[in-house]
C-alpha cells in the first residue's frame, strides 16, 4: 500500500502529460489543409496590391485673373481728389467719370502753349481714331474666326453623329456574320456544308470586321479633330480678347494724356467697360502726377486661373486636360468642386509666377527653391451655379487645383522614406 502511494504522484503527472500531448496531436486535419493556402493567398494579394501603379496628385494654389484686362489709372496732374464717384466693385462703362482732381497750381497758359495744346489734342485724336479702327478690326476678325470654327465644329459633330449610326450598323453586321460562320462550322463538321461555302462566310466576316475597324479609326480622327477645333476656338478667343485689352489700354493712356491738357479741374474717366477694384485714394487726399489711383478690370477679358506648378508635375499636364477647381470663396466641403480645362503651359520655368494682382510670387504657396511653370486653366463657367444662384467669380480670388503627378507602384511609395534616407546618407 505504501508502494502504491509512493508512485501515485508520478502516475498522475505522466497521465497529464499524455493527455496534453494527445490534445496537441489530435488537431483537426482541415486546419492544417487550409492554413497554408490562406497564407499564400494573402501574400499573393499583398504583392498584387503593392505592384499596382498609383498616381499621386499635386495640389497647387493660384488666383483668378483676366490676362491683359487690368488697367491701372494714374493721376493726370498733381493736386487734390475733389470728388470720388465710384466705390470698389462698382461696374462702370467706358467714359463714366470716376473722380475729379483739383490742380490748385494751374495757371493760364500763354498763346504759344495754347497752340501747342491744340496740336497735341489733334495728334491724340488721330491716334485714338487709329486705335479705334484697329480695335474694330480685331473684334470683326475674332467674330469671323469664331463663326468659322463653330461652323467646323458643327460639321464635325454632325459627321460624328452619322458615323456613330454607321458604327452601330457595322457592329450588328459583324455579329450576324460571326453567328452565321459559327453555324456553318457546325454544319461543315457534320458534312452538311461544303468547305468552299465555309471559306466564303469567313471572308465575309473578315470584311465586316475590317469595315468596322476602318469606321472606328475615322471616328477617332473626328474626335481628335473636334478637340483640336475647340482648343483653337479657345485660343482664338483668348488672343482676340488680349489684343482688344491691349488696344483699350493704349486708348486709356491717350485719355490720360488728353486729361493733362485741360484746365485746373481734371476729370478721370473710365477708358473701358469694367469693374472698379483697388481704389488707392480717398476724397480730399493729395496725389502726385502719375500716382496710381485705381484699377479697372475689363469685363470682356477671359477669366482664367493662373497656377504655379512644380517641375515634377508639369510633365503630366497638357492643353485640353480636364481638372477640378475649388474656389476659396466657396468652400468645397459645402459647394463642391468645379470643372475647368487647361488652356496652356509655359514652355520654360519662371523664377516668380504672379499669383495675385499685387504680384505675390509662387514662393507664397510653398514652392520656394523649386522651378515652377505657369499653367492657365479656363473655368467651364465664369458664373457657375452656386447655392441655386449664378455667382460671378471675382478677380483675385484664390483657387486650388489637383493636378496629376508621377505614376509609381505602391511599394515604391512605401519605401520612399527609406530610399530618401539612403540617398541622404550616400
Amino acid at each position: 500500500m505504501a508502494d502504491a502511494d509512493l508512485f501515485r504522484q508520478q502516475a498522475v503527472a505522466h497521465a497529464a502529460e499524455s493527455s496534453v500531448a494527445a490534445g496537441v496531436v489530435r488537431q483537426p486535419r482541415w486546419a492544417a489543409r487550409w492554413i497554408a493556402p490562406v497564407v499564400i493567398a494573402l501574400l499573393a494579394a499583398g504583392g498584387w496590391v503593392a505592384a499596382q501603379p498609383y498616381t499621386d496628385s499635386v495640389r497647387v494654389s493660384g488666383v483668378l485673373a483676366r490676362p491683359g484686362g487690368e488697367v491701372i489709372l494714374r493721376a493726370p496732374v498733381s493736386g487734390r481728389v475733389a470728388e470720388l464717384s465710384v466705390t470698389s466693385g462698382a461696374a462702370v462703362a467706358r467714359g463714366d467719370r470716376l473722380m475729379v482732381i483739383d490742380d490748385s497750381r494751374y495757371t493760364a497758359a500763354s498763346d504759344e502753349t495754347a497752340n501747342e495744346t491744340v496740336l497735341l489734342e489733334a495728334a491724340i485724336a488721330a491716334q485714338e481714331q487709329q486705335l479705334h479702327s484697329q480695335l474694330t478690326q480685331v473684334e470683326s476678325v475674332a467674330q469671323l474666326d469664331s463663326r468659322r470654327l463653330n461652323s467646323e465644329l458643327h460639321s464635325v459633330a454632325e459627321e460624328a453623329s452619322l458615323l456613330g449610326v454607321e458604327l452601330k450598323l457595322a457592329a450588328r453586321l459583324l455579329a450576324q456574320a460571326r453567328d452565321e460562320r459559327a453555324d456553318a462550322q457546325v454544319l461543315a463538321q457534320k458534312g452538311h456544308l461544303a468547305r468552299i461555302d465555309l471559306r466564303a462566310l469567313e471572308r465575309r466576316e473578315a470584311q465586316h470586321e475590317a469595315d468596322l475597324m476602318k469606321l472606328r479609326r475615322v471616328h477617332a480622327s473626328l474626335t481628335h479633330r473636334s478637340v483640336a477645333l475647340r482648343h483653337a476656338l479657345d485660343r482664338a478667343q483668348l488672343d482676340a480678347s488680349s489684343s482688344a485689352a491691349r488696344l483699350r489700354s493704349e486708348l486709356a493712356l491717350l485719355a490720360r494724356e488728353r486729361a493733362l491738357l485741360p484746365g485746373r479741374r481734371q476729370a478721370v474717366v473710365s477708358p473701358i467697360d469694367g469693374v472698379v477694384r483697388a481704389i488707392r485714394v480717398a476724397p480730399g487726399s493729395g496725389v502726385d502726377r502719375q500716382q496710381p489711383l485705381l484699377t479697372i478690370v475689363d469685363r470682356s477679358a477671359p477669366l482664367v486661373a493662373e497656377l504655379p506648378v512644380p517641375s515634377q508635375a508639369v510633365t503630366n499636364i497638357f492643353p485640353g486636360q480636364r481638372v477640378r477647381l475649388r474656389y476659396a470663396g466657396f468652400p468645397h466641403q459645402r459647394f463642391g468642386s468645379f470643372a475647368g480645362t487647361v488652356l496652356d503651359v509655359t514652355s520654360a520655368p519662371t523664377a516668380k509666377v504672379s499669383t495675385q494682382p499685387g504680384g505675390v510670387a509662387a514662393e507664397s504657396f510653398s514652392l520656394a527653391g523649386t522651378s515652377v511653370y505657369r499653367v492657365r486653366i479656363t473655368p467651364d463657367s465664369p458664373e457657375p451655379l452656386i447655392g441655386g444662384k449664378y455667382r460671378q467669380l471675382p478677380v483675385g480670388m484664390q483657387v486650388d487645383a489637383d493636378l496629376l503627378g508621377n505614376r509609381r507602384p505602391l511599394w515604391m511609395w512605401l519605401l520612399e522614406p527609406i530610399l530618401a534616407l539612403r540617398g541622404k546618407l550616400a
